[in-house]
């Protein structure tokens, strides 16, 4: 265990009634290093309210939040403990429980049964195993797709093409590989990429260089290899470009002085050879 929960707003703010939605509390993350330091006595008012969040019942006001509130706590079609997973509802928190594999997480579940409505799926630091399903290029309304900092393996579907509406992808911290796939060339209205510190091999797609509106693109700590495509110079709307610890060959490309913007360069532990070019002096924000 390395993090905790707590409410951000004291207990007593609260009107008490039965079932309660937790949506209506705020929880902040803290790490476990804090819990550790505390009195006994307030260690045993957390433990207390760690027992309380975890038998609340939870009221699914309506269809459009059912998909972020499903199970947490409370079966809402049987008005009985839930049977899986334990889910703090809202932005800011994450899944205490759940299964093993993207398939049986009841977020994901929640969506595929009912694409139109699912815009965000954020199962980051969950756990998660297995591969991540190519049932995702049916989720075509999503907007954000986090499933970073878990144990997932094998390769990225190429249906994540399909989610034309995606403006942010965060994967890194696993153990996917294979190549990066082309089709993510053609989410077009993405602003972050984020898969680095995972096993991805193979050179940079070209097709990369259509995602005009990308601000942060971070593909470090891979086995990525062979040269840096002057297509990158065509990211105009890039803050931080950080593909440093590859096996990269060649030389850096002229074309990175065109990325006015960037305030984030690393390049280091690859292979490249020549001179470093002068037009990275254009890049003011470094």
């Amino acid at each position: 265990v390395h993090t905790y929960f707590v409410l951000r707003q004291p207990l007593k703010q609260f009107k008490w009634e039965r079932p309660v939605a937790l949506n209506k509390f705020i929880f902040e993350k803290r790490p476990i290093s804090t819990f550790l330091r505390m009195s006994s006595s307030v260690m045993y008012e957390s433990c207390k309210l760690l027992v309380l969040v975890l038998t609340l019942p939870v009221i699914i006001a309506d269809t459009e939040s059912r998909h972020q509130v499903m199970n947490a706590g409370w079966e809402h079609s049987t008005g009985g403990p839930a049977q899986d997973a334990t889910n703090l509802a809202g932005p800011n928190t994450r899944r205490l429980l759940t299964g093993n594999t993207i398939e049986e997480n009841a977020d994901y579940s929640a969506c595929i049964s009912n694409p139109s409505i699912c815009e965000s799926l954020t199962l980051n630091g969950i756990a998660l195993t297995g591969t991540v399903p190519t049932e995702f290029g049916l989720l075509t309304s999503l907007k954000q797709l986090d499933l970073y900092d878990n144990s997932l393996i094998g390769t990225l579907p190429t249906e994540l093409g399909n989610l034309t509406l995606l403006e942010q992808l965060e994967m890194y911290d696993n153990s996917l590989n294979g190549i990066v796939p082309t089709e993510l060339g053609l989410l077009t209205l993405l602003t972050i990429l984020r898969l680095y510190d995972n096993d991805f091999t193979g050179p940079i797609p070209t097709e990369l260089g259509n995602l005009a509106l990308l601000e942060i693109l971070d593909l470090y700590d891979n086995s990525l290899t062979g040269t840096l495509h002057i297509v990158l110079g065509n990211l105009t709307s890039l803050t931080h470009l950080e593909f440093d610890r590859n096996d990269f060959v060649g030389t850096i490309p002229t074309e990175l002085g065109l990325l006015s913007l960037l305030r984030q360069l690393d390049t280091y532990k690859n292979s490249f050879v020549g001179t470093v070019p002068t037009e990275l002096g254009k890049l003011t924000s470094l």
